[in-house]
Order: C-alpha cells, then structure tokens, then sequence
C-alpha cells in the first residue's frame, strides 16, 4: 500500500464525521433492513424484495430513484423463478463480477423486452452493486460511477475512469477500495469513532466495507476543491501499479496473516486464493471465479519438492507439527550425503524451508535477479547448444580457501588440486586414469581430472558454488587446460575463463533445479538447468523481476513450538522490520553466521485451527505480529438441496448455535462438509454418509465421547438413550451406586429425511 495516496484525505474524514452535518448513517441501517428480511428462497419473492429494502435504500440509487426496485420487483412478481436463479448468480456466481453483472442486466434487459418494449430495466452498475453491497456487506462495496470519477479525477487514477467497458472499471474499483481499507484501518481513532455513531439498528460492518465507500464518497464528492489542493496530494497514476494489482475484489492480504477457525471453513480454500492473488494478481484477477484455474496456477507456483524445483517456486508450502524445529523452519547443521573421494562423514549448515523462500525473495527483491540475468542474457538458440558444469574453487567450509576463489576471480582462470603431482598436458582420458595415485588419493581423481581436461570444452559455462545452496560465480571456458606447478595457490591445474558473474550469493535453486551436491565437479543435467535465468524473458531484463513475490504458506501454524520455531525471527517478521523499511533488523544466524533479514516481497499466510488450541493460547508474540482473520462458518452460500426438504443451511446454523452454547465459537462445524451436497439428484445418502464420516466423529471429539451431549446437538434420531441395567453386575444387591444410562449412535437407516429435519426444528 502506498499511503501517499490515501491517507492526505484521512484527517478531513474524521472531522466530517464528527460534525453535526454527517447523516450517511443510513447506509449501515439499510444494511441491517436487508440482513433481518433477505430470503432468496422466500415464496414472494417481489415482497421480499420490498421489506429488505425498505429503510431509506431510495437515497442510494441514481436517477428516479425507486425505479431500479420497482423494476425488480416486477420482474420478480411476473418471473419469480428466473429472478431468484439471476439473483443468486449475481450474488453467489462463481463467474468473474464483472461478468456476473453483465449477465444480470442482460436478463433484466430480456424481461423488459419481452414484456415492455423500449422500456429501462435500470440495473445498472450502481443498482447492481446496491443489491451485493447490501445483501453481502461483508464482501461487497458500493460503487458510483460519478463518485468513482470524481475520486480518479482528483488523485490522477485515471486510468480506471477511462475504460471504455463500464463493467471493466469493477474489479480496479475493488482494488481501489482494498487500499483505501487498508489505510483506514491504520487509523483505529476513526474506526471507533464511526462505530461509536452507529447504533443497533445499523449493521455492524465487520470488515469495514460500507466505511470505505464512505471514505471515497467523502474524499470525492464532499471535500472541497480548495481542501484538496491545500493537501498537496502527489499525482497518484504511477501508484496505481504493483501494490494495488494484489487487491481483487476488496480483499487486502497483509504480509502476516493467520487465517482461523473451527475446522471446515475454508481457510485451506482461501490461502490457495491468497498465494495465487500476491504471486499474480492479473492471472487471479482474470480467473478469480474459476476455482480449478486458481488450483492449477497454485500448483504451478508451488515448489513441490525442494530437492527438484522447477517453474517460478514462488510459493512454499509446510505443516508445523510437534516436532518441527527451528532447524527445519530456519536452518541446522545436517549430515552430507557421502560422495566418492570421501573419507569421513561431512556436515553442512542446511537451509530450512522459511530461508530457502527468504533467499529466493531476497534475490528478487534487492534487484540482483535483473542484474544478473543482464549479465548472462543468452539467446534461445545460445541457451540450446549450452553445457553447464558446477565447480567448486577449494573447500567453502575451508576458511583458508577464499584465496583460492579470490585468485581465480581475479585472474580469469579456474583451477583444481586433484593429481596435483602429474601435469596433464596432452593426456588422453585413458592415460589420465591410469597415472599412479599417491597417498591419500583416490579414484575419484581421476574422474575429476578427466572432466577437467576433456568434458569441459572451451564455450562451456561453469556455475562456481559456495556450498550447496549458494552460487557465487558464473563463467565461461575460453582456454585449455594448462600446467603451472609454481602456482601460489598450490593448485597446478587451470583453465582461462570469462567471469560473467563473480561475488555473487544467488541461491542455486535460481539455477538448477535439483540439488547441487559436493562433488568438486560434474555436468549440470540440462533438463534441470533453469531457463528462466540463462535466457530471461525481456520483462526480466527491464526491471519487472525485482517485484516477483513469494509467499510461504504454514498449515497448522498453532501446532508447532512457535517461538521454538521461529526463534529470533519473530522480531524480524514485522513488517517494518523488514529489510528496507524504516525500522529495518538484521541478526546473525547461529549455525552459518550470516547475516539474516526478510524482505518485503515474502508474505507468510498461516492457518489455524481452533478446535485444536485458541488463538488466546498462542504465545503473545506472534499474535502481535500476524493478522488474525476469522474464517467461521457461512450458510449463505450453501445451495438448497435437490429433492430434498432438508433446509442445509438451517441445519448448520443450528447445530452450531447449539455447539456454541454448549462449548464455544471455536468449536463449530465448517461449511465445507455440505459443499457439493446440492450436485447430488438424490441427497439423502450422501448426506448421511457426511455425517457418519465427518460430522458425528467430529462432534464425539468435541464432547470428549459424551454422547448426552451430542444427543443435545443431533437430536435422539441419531443417539438413542440404552436405559441401565441393573442385572448387568454381579451381586447387584451390593451396588452402592446407581447404574447409568447410556447412549449410543443409531443405525443410519434411521436417519430419514424427517430426521434431518428435526435438527433444524421443521420435522
């Protein structure tokens, strides 16, 4: 977010507010008249219609301004059934919004066509998004186009106000009213004091929507000319760009965020949506209504395995558990798989998932990547005929051997120490190999010596690692092999090279795709090589890349030892302590000793479940750190079932306004386990097999297996009393205690549609 833009206009706001002039207010109290009455399923639907918007709402249309709802409500009078499917399209569509409008007006269009030629259906874009604004308050803002322009007019988004297709302007517009939410609620002083105005008749406007369209309204339409001049706001068209791109349809994803809640809500869902939405937002903003698009281009992002990346490896995926640990989360020392040559065991500093994304962000986000593609840049036909080798220039766990490295850097050459007693001048590979060893040797000499000499060929390109997880130089063969046994590096053997790149720390999953292993030297599979950096798209060379974002997702983040886990970092996650912003932190790693920071193009997108631990449980100060979003339970977009009079969405509320009063909010039962009920022609069974597979055992976990309770919830349908039994014991007549009831789940013939329907009190 870019507050240059948005918050100038903040201050003026909050004096509006509290100003005897202020009278929007009935916005949030038809919000509320349409939350108490709107029933897409009610019978009359016209007269629904009418009692949900019937507070004030006529002061939000344009125009005449009853026409939009007398013109619905027509339509809903004379075709109830096709009104109630375009409404639900409209609302609960899985379309792009966009769309979803157009297709609205073009059905409203179609019945005033057939029933009255000539005539405005008036659902345009400002009735339409009255109708989502106030049905889906929580998901959905109210757009103007007059506000809309006159807002870009004044901060220079013109570009938003010029398109052509009306309906084009409402996922920027969207976008737009994200930053500007985001702004807000930096500014609690204003949310209280608007939220002190607002009454119980007024929704509670939990995410702050209806409040942002008011911020606009204010910004565009009531402030002054001469009040914004006075603010000397800078011209905002360049701001319109990479920070409001990851804001779709209002929703705004902070760097550290914690998605929570009772266990099937859809947090799992959203992070997918979340990841794909930072990583790239013109792709999620294209296909934000097509789930399967967002999946494919989820699993395209996402590294699936770190020992072979290929793609952009933008997205990182781990579990806490109880036994994850800061080594596996940050770094640790590991055992090397062993390699001929060997003579001991060896152990290396090894990354963990969170710096391997750090690593990777960082490289993209200082600008290292364009630079250094700049310098290598190769043609797609240069790229074909490529052979790569890695190199190691002396031991990097060896600290005497940076001399090497940097004797080789500055005079162009590589070098190697194997068979150091032989000079290899005019030897053949087979000659190479049968030179004596000397003490100490091994047979891996010669191999390594036969690739030095033969397989590397002058137009080969080497990638010089530090470690297995860093490259530092990248260069290319312009010279044979040469013997200088005077050499005051110790090592004789050399080869002259082109240093493209040198002095760098460019994680090596940037340019191969699998593991780089100790072997002093081998040949890159070329399938492995990453294109991507050897012949870069031109986006890469202009400066596009360094904006590339990452995103490391961590299931079951409560689960996990946090602060064990995170260790020192959890100061350095703060968004600004990240690495250049004003309060930037740096540490020192334990093991490797590096210098460690996070960059700001790395979000972290937790989940939580709280059936599992709370959030008032989780320590202190990662709930400082992280903002919690509440993922509970939502009946409204459950689709009524066919050939069925279970009411699915009543059946859910109530048994979870049961569990409440029994337990808490936390444990509750997620929506998705009813998702696809309604495909189902004959739902019954498919229901019931829900319920015996997720629903009673989840439920029998909440209650400890206290059955009694779970008949509270399910009703004696589904768990039966078994009176007690006295002639079960022995000597009964000594029983100093009362036999107890007991209760057990009933077979699921049983569950009858009536049974169903008894849980949510229509039997």
């Amino acid at each position: 977010m870019n507050e240059a833009l948005i918050t100038p206009f903040l201050e003026p706001y909050l004096a509006f507010i509290q100003s005897p002039s202020y009278d929007e207010i009935y916005k949030w109290q038809v919000a509320k008249t349409v939350q108490n009455n709107w029933d897409i399923e009610a019978v009359d639907l016209a007269g629904m219609i009418d009692r949900s918007f019937a507070h004030k709402s006529t002061n939000l249309w344009s125009g005449q301004n009853y026409l939009p709802k007398a013109m619905l409500m027509q339509w809903a009078a004379a075709e109830p059934e096709v009104t109630r499917e375009a409404l639900r399209e409209l609302l609960l569509g899985t379309d792009s919004l966009d769309r979803r409008m157009g297709n609205f007006r073009a059905l409203a269009q179609g019945y005033v066509a057939r029933t009255q030629p000539g005539m405005n259906s008036y659902q345009d874009m400002r009735a339409m998004s009255l109708w989502l604004g106030m049905v889906l308050p929580d998901e959905h803002y109210l757009y103007k186009s007059t506000m809309l322009n006159k807002f870009c007019e004044r901060t220079g988004l013109k570009a938003i106000a010029k398109r052509e297709n009306k309906y084009d302007r409402i996922l920027p517009y969207y976008a737009l009213c994200g930053e500007v939410r985001e702004a807000l609620l930096t500014r609690q002083d204003i949310v209280s004091a608007h939220r002190a105005l607002r009454g119980p008749g007024c929704h509670a406007d939990a995410e702050h929507h209806l409040m942002t369209q008011d911020v606009i309204y204010y910004a565009a339409e009531i402030m002054k000319e001469e009040e914004w001049k006075n603010l000397a706001l800078r011209t905002a068209g360049d701001l319109y760009g990479t920070q409001m791109k990851i804001r779709s349809e209002g929703m705004s994803i902070p760097l550290n965020s914690i998605l929570y809640g009772p266990p099937g809500t859809g947090k799992t869902h959203h992070t997918i949506n979340a990841a794909v939405q930072v990583c790239d937002p013109e792709y999620y903003a294209k296909h934000a209504a097509d789930r399967a698009k967002i999946r494919e281009r989820y699993e395209a992002l996402r590294v699936q395995d770190w020992r072979n990346v290929q793609g952009p490896g933008q997205i990182g995926f781990c579990t806490f558990h109880q036994s994850f640990s800061y080594e596996d989360f940050v770094e640790g020392i590991k055992p090397m798989p062993p390699v001929e040559g060997d003579a001991y065991l060896k152990y290396e500093v090894r990354p963990g998932v969170l710096k391997q994304m750090v690593d990777r962000a960082q490289f993209h986000a200082s600008g290292e990547a364009a630079k250094v593609k700049k310098l290598i840049s190769l043609t797609d036909a240069q790229m074909d005929k490529a052979e790569f080798y890695k190199l190691s220039l002396g031991d990097s766990n060896n600290p005497n051997d940076q001399r090497i490295y940097d004797y080789c850097i500055e005079n162009g050459v590589i070098a190697i120490g194997f068979l150091g007693q032989h000079d290899l001048t005019g030897l053949s590979e087979q000659a190479i190999r049968a030179l004596p060893l000397a003490q100490g040797q091994s047979s891996y000499d010669h191999t390594a010596m036969a690739y030095f000499t033969h397989y590397l060929r002058e137009g080969n390109y080497v990638v010089v690692t530090m470690g297995n997880f860093v490259v530092r130089a990248i260069g290319k063969i312009t010279g044979d092999y040469y013997f200088d046994p005077k050499s005051e590096i110790g090592y004789p053997h050399f080869r002259k090279v082109e240093w493209l790149v040198k002095n760098e720390a460019i994680p090596s999953v940037e340019i191969y795709g699998k593991p780089i292993t100790q072997q002093t030297i081998y040949k890159l599979k070329k399938e492995y090589v990453q294109r991507d950096f050897f012949a870069p798209a031109p986006a890469a060379l202009n400066g596009a890349d360094p904006a590339k974002r990452f995103v490391l997702i961590i299931d079951e983040i409560n689960r996990g030892n946090v602060a064990g886990v995170f260790g020192e970092l959890i100061t350095l996650i703060e968004e600004n302590k990240r690495a250049g912003r004003s309060e930037a932190l740096e540490v020192t790693l334990p093991y490797s000793q590096e210098t460690f920071s996070i960059p700001d193009n790395l979000y972290i997108i937790g989940t939580m479940n709280t059936a599992d631990r709370s959030v008032e449980a989780l320590d202190s100060a990662l709930r400082r750190r992280f903002s919690f979003k509440a993922m509970m339970p939502e009946t409204k977009n459950l689709q009524r079932l066919q050939n069925s009079k279970v009411d699915i969405r009543a059946l859910l509320q109530k048994m979870n306004e049961r569990l409440v009063q029994l337990l808490d909010e936390d444990h509750q039962i997620g929506h998705s386990h009813f998702w696809e009920l309604h495909k189902e022609a004959e739902p019954l069974p498919a229901l019931r097999e829900v319920f015996a597979d997720k629903i009673i055992p989840q439920l029998e976990e909440y209650f400890h297996r206290d059955r009694s309770k779970l008949r509270l919830v399910l009703g004696e349908a589904f768990v039966e009393e078994v009176p007690a039994d006295e002639k079960l014991f022995l000597n009964s007549e000594d029983m100093d205690f009362e036999p107890r009831a007991t209760y057990r789940i009933t077979p699921q013939a049983k569950w009858s549609e009536q049974a169903f329907m008894a849980i949510h009190g229509n039997a």
